[in-house]
């Protein structure tokens, strides 16, 4: 996430909070002193609310009015003593949701009649780091070509694993005696390599958002995990029978898998693999909430 100076307007007009130094921006709303923190390399905003006397069933309830208004993918609210703090990731529309966020929450304390900190905003300012990240004048505008690249590197030690280890496993056999020796390769585990390797790849050198890296890194996942299995069984025939060039094998590899009764064994490999690697996908996008409560803790 890059912090701009137009972002940082932007903050300013929609919230109605001060910028009191770099990606600090601070206010009363509602009666409420409010500090928001934003934090470039964690992509979210942190913000503060702390009050006199903060209940159990005060929390309670306030989680509760926020999880009725916006889905918890857009928040996460946690609790230190008597301050409020809630961490909404700079996801599409952020700015906006900042300022939802405050008018729940202050609202919320002041129909319950919960007393504002008088204290907080003397607290907030002495507590102020002395290195601050700068905002940036202009932001690195995204490279799809970088990404696309950085998605095919990326990828390449899960390929090269999981050719390697045909390799060792001597999956030759397969091809040699393959009524004896018939089995479904746990190479597929590898489309996790595969599958991360893309989208980080994609992320770190496009510059670009995680939602479109995933959508672009995804395509390109589903090739390498496509080629590396076909070129794995053409290289078997390839090792296993005489006269037949690499070339061959792999223009032919579904006829000789066909001859071999191998068939059902790729397919169950390479179906494996694309299921894997859209758990994974998932997974990389359900731990990010859990990874910023961490950092905040």
């Amino acid at each position: 996430m890059n912090f701009t100076s137009s972002l940082a307007d932007e903050l300013i007009g929609v919230t109605g909070l001060n910028n009191i130094e770099s990606t600090h921006f601070a206010g009363r709303h509602n009666g409420y002193f409010v500090y928001v923190e934003v934090e470039p390399q964690l992509s979210r905003a942190k913000m503060h609310i702390r009050v006199v006397m903060l209940s159990d069933g005060i929390r309670t309830a306030l989680e509760k009015n926020l999880a009725s208004s916006i889905s918890r993918v857009n928040y996460s609210v946690l609790f230190e003593g008597n301050e409020i703090i809630l961490l909404i990731p700079a996801n599409t529309d952020w700015i906006p949701r900042v300022r939802t966020i405050m008018d729940l929450v202050t609202d919320f304390l002041s129909e319950n009649g919960v007393p504002a900190d008088i204290q907080a905003e003397q607290s907030v300012i002495e507590h102020i780091p002395d290195a601050l990240p700068h905002i940036e004048a202009d932001p690195p505008r995204p490279s799809i070509a970088m990404g696309v690249l950085g998605a095919f590197l990326g990828a390449v030690p899960g390929v090269i694993g999981w050719f390697i280890t045909s390799l060792a496993n001597n999956d030759g056999f397969l091809v040699q005696t393959p009524e004896v020796a018939s089995y479904l390769s746990a190479r597929f585990i590898l489309a996790i390599i595969i599958t991360c390797g893309s989208y980080w790849g994609f992320l770190l050198l496009s510059g670009s958002s995680r939602k479109i890296s995933a959508l672009v890194s995804a395509p390109i996942t589903v090739l390498m995990i496509y080629a590396v299995n076909r070129f794995t069984y053409a290289f078997l025939f390839f090792s296993a029978i005489s006269n037949l060039s690499v070339e061959r094998a792999f223009l032919r590899t579904y006829e000789y898998l066909n001859s071999y009764h191998l068939t059902h064994y790729y397919l169950g490999t390479l179906l494996l693999g694309y299921l894997l690697s859209a758990i994974t996908y998932v997974v990389l996008y359900k731990t990010r909430e859990k990874f910023w409560t961490k950092k905040a803790q």
